[in-house]
């Protein structure tokens, strides 16, 4: 957009006595007017008058044109012979369109009042001085007022324009300012100097800035300004071309991240994790280059006393090592590339790089080979509490590839490729040694209302079911229903995980999980069940291990003895005996079905079938799809299902 101020200047070519007064009017009258007209604009005053001691009144005029509007109160003219012309404004000036932009072009060749050399000509020479303006301009949507308006221009010099107090009303809000100054020449601004402006934001945020651009050459600005937000400063320093949208920006910034971060809400419509829940200290260097959109950028930011706490992230406050982040964004005609390298104190920093190309976008992110126990330190102790005095040996370090569809969301993929010898565990962690689950152990299972239960997990406890006396449609409706590549894999399920992150990505939210039997075990038997990133940690660590000492069949021995099946009932041995009043040994293929459906949400399911132990229809389809997905898992016959569709489930709750 380019900024032009009119300021409207007229000279009187002919000052005779009064006796010519009338004469000199109307010739002025016109020559003001033919001067307008050939630019389109059509000038009108209420009066003009002429008197003595050569001054000039013109009272309520105004200019016009198909775009802008210009009511002025009253201007004041004195010939003086010095610098030929001065120029007041004790009233108000109106502009009632958007910013008027005047062209002056010469049309005559004459040398008359009605060329616009003429008015050039006049212009450079005089001393214009201007007091106690008041400019108002207002747009369909917008309105700004300038007070107290002085001004000063000397012969063959630019004017100096000098604004006490200003206020904008927006859309976005309101702008106050005070001590504004202007720089013109001729009519096109070519400096401004702001001392102090606060936007308050409609949301009820505040800023406060100060600065100032010059005119360097055509159409590009030189800028310096600064900008605070409590106790976030920021520095912003560059150059923009307005004609063509181009901007070069270095800027440098620093503050607190829990006000930074909660300037975002509800100013920003970004994700809930980034508005709130962050405490610490940041201080960032970067430039920019925006030609119509972001085209490239590079910055570093430090983070200090970095304090999360974060829902997401773990159910208390986590502190966070110092961390630097240097960024670098490149866009091209069908690209855009962002690289990260992330600096924890590790001998190698993480690196990760986006790219975004045809509606997808694709991340690398890669750790060089490391000292395992060097990495594991590097954790918060406060983000994995419960592991944190376990030691390690060993190098490591990963590739981890994604792809990720913007178009389809649920076909997200990734993988991840594992460097180094790995890593040895030298010190368990304290009370969670799964070693000691390979022989008969008692444990205490808490549920997430801190319900408390103990179990013992061998045969010497009457509620432990073995594994030999567990019926095989039993083991194979959990399998099925729960994790069918159990026997195979090494803990995880990697296909399992990319499917549940992508339907997350696409509901915008976590409500499917991906854990395989032996997360779940691990779960139920140390950890919470808090859907955050610490809790998933703590997980993966013992679900190693886990895996590492014990076999996959005491493993889902002691899953199915420990699994929840209702308030504070613990084991397939409570649960069939609960819903069919039996023990394990004898439930049926449909009642196996049963209790394996009933493993995401025991308490819900209890209090349903509590209520009435008649089985709705949605329970008998979701039966049955269990017993379909045996049948596809090759752990059932389709002659055995379809023997097991015409029976019936009694629930003796």
């Amino acid at each position: 957009m380019k900024i032009r101020l009119f300021i409207p200047l007229f000279l009187l070519a002919l000052i005779g006595p009064p006796s010519v007064h009338y004469l000199v009017k109307n010739r002025l009258r016109h020559n003001i007017r033919t001067f307008f007209k050939q630019r389109d604009y059509k000038f009108s005053a209420k009066s003009i008058e002429i008197k003595s001691g050569l001054q000039l009144v013109l009272n309520n005029s105004s200019l016009k044109n198909q775009d802008n509007e210009i009511k002025i109160g009253q201007i004041n003219f004195k010939f003086a012979p010095k610098n030929l012309l001065a120029l007041t404004f004790p009233a108000r000036i109106e502009l009632i369109k958007p910013v008027l932009s005047l062209n002056i072009k010469r049309k005559s060749s004459e040398n008359s009042p009605a060329d616009p050399s003429f008015f050039e000509k006049y212009y450079r020479q005089s001393g214009v001085k201007i007091k106690n303006g008041i400019i108002k301009v207002v747009t369909q949507n917008n309105e700004i007022t300038f007070q107290n308006i002085s001004g000063e221009k000397a012969p063959h010099k630019d004017m100096e324009l000098f604004a006490l107090l200003a206020q904008y009303e927006g859309k976005y809000g309101i702008w106050a300012a005070k001590k504004i100054k202007f720089r013109l020449n001729k009519i096109n601004l070519k400096r401004f100097e702001i001392e102090y402006l606060k936007l308050i934001h409609k949301s009820g945020k505040d800023f406060d800035l100060k600065g100032q651009a010059e005119l360097i050459s055509k159409d590009i600005w030189d800028f310096s300004f600064k900008i605070q937000h409590y106790d976030n400063l920021f520095s912003l320093r560059g150059k923009t071309n307005l004609e063509n949208n181009r901007i070069y920006l270095d800027g440098e910034g620093e503050g607190s991240l829990k006000s930074f971060t909660a300037l975002f809400d509800p100013v920003s419509k970004l994700p809930v994790f980034f508005k709130k829940g962050f405490k610490g200290r940041f201080h960032s260097n970067f430039n920019l280059v925006w030609n119509n959109k972001l085209t490239a950028f590079s910055g570093k930011t430090e983070l200090k006393n970095l304090i999360t706490d974060q829902a997401l992230i773990a159910d208390h406050a986590v502190n966070w090592p110092n961390l630097t982040i240097n960024s670098k964004l490149n866009r091209k005609t069908d690209k855009i590339l962002l690289k990260n390298t992330i600096n924890a104190g590790l001998r190698s920093p993480f690196f990760v790089q986006l790219a975004f190309q045809q509606n997808r976008l694709k991340m690398k992110a890669r750790l060089n080979k490391v000292k395992c126990n060097d990495l594991f330190e590097t954790i918060p102790e406060s983000l994995i509490p419960h592991i944190n005095t376990a030691r390690l040996k060993g190098e490591v370090g990963f590739l981890f590839t994604s792809i990720l569809p913007l178009d389809n969301l649920q076909d997200f993929n990734s993988h991840v490729q594992l460097m180094g010898n790995g890593c040895t565990v030298t010190k368990e962690p304290d009370k969670m040694d799964v070693r000691l689950l390979k022989e008969e152990v008692e444990v205490t299972l808490i549920d997430n209302k801190n319900r408390k239960v103990k179990r013992t997990l061998g045969n010497s406890d009457p509620k432990f079911s073995p594994w030999i006396s567990l019926p095989k449609h039993l083991i194979d409706a959990f399998n099925s229903a729960e994790d069918v590549n159990f026997f195979k894999h090494g803990g995880f399920a990697w296909k399992m995980i990319n499917k549940a992150i992508g339907f997350n990505l696409s509901e915008g939210k976590i409500v499917k999980g991906a854990s395989t039997i032996s997360q779940q075990t691990v779960k139920n038997l140390y950890l919470s069940g808090a859907r955050t990133v610490s809790r998933k940690l703590e997980e993966a660590f013992l679900t190693l291990r886990l895996d590492k000492y014990l076999s996959k069949k005491r493993i889902f021995e002691i899953y199915l003895n420990i699994i929840e099946m209702g308030p504070e009932l613990r084991g397939i041995r409570q649960g069939a005996n609960l819903y069919f009043g039996k023990s394990p040994s004898f439930v049926n293929l449909l009642e196996a079905a049963h209790l394996a459906a009933i493993v995401p949400a025991p308490t819900f399911y209890y209090k349903m079938f509590k209520k009435s132990n008649v089985v709705p229809d949605f329970w008998a389809r979701k039966i049955r799809d269990i017993l379909k997905k045996m049948c596809l898992d090759k752990n059932l016959s389709w002659p055995q299902y379809y023997r097991a569709k015409k029976e019936e489930i009694i629930i003796k709750i």
